[in-house]
């Protein structure tokens, strides 16, 4: 398990918990720039995101960006212009999602509905892409952020 201790929005150490040791690491500052991105974008649509939820969406767009440069994901390269482009905007849906089963059919690399899913952990949802690459790909994501 993982702990964050501090501000969100501070150099943040995590303490994390590995076969009965504790590990202690700073995170780097590239993921404190995408979470204030990230925060700052969610409110500006009036959307509210926990601890929880900014750092598994940070996580998922670190994975996504690491991914994108061997199975092409998407176009947008740029880890910041994918914050703005794949993740605000797939939260931008977020108000509208009312149903308790949710399927994303053609999902690619998991947009908008991994995101949403971390928004939503109470709702079911099922992400469909007939390209073997993304399925798997998404299966590590499900994998890490478990």
């Amino acid at each position: 398990s993982c702990f964050a201790v501090a501000n969100l929005f501070e150099k943040t150490r995590i303490v994390k918990k590995t076969k009965g040791s504790i590990v202690s690491e700073t995170k780097n500052d590239i993921t404190i720039t995408l979470t204030k991105r990230l925060v700052s974008g969610a409110a500006a649509m009036d959307i509210q995101l926990s601890d929880l939820q900014a750092s598994l969406l940070v996580e998922y767009i670190q994975l996504f960006h690491k991914w994108n440069k061997t199975y092409n994901l998407s176009s947008i390269r740029n880890i910041e212009s994918q914050v703005d482009r794949h993740l605000l905007d797939s939260l931008s849906v977020a108000p509208y999602i009312e149903a308790d089963n949710v399927i994303d059919v053609g999902t690619g690399g998991g947009l908008p509905g991994i995101p949403l899913a971390i928004m939503f952990p109470e709702k079911k949802f099922t992400l469909l892409d007939s390209a073997g690459k993304k399925t798997r790909f998404l299966f590590q994501v499900k994998t890490q952020l478990n």
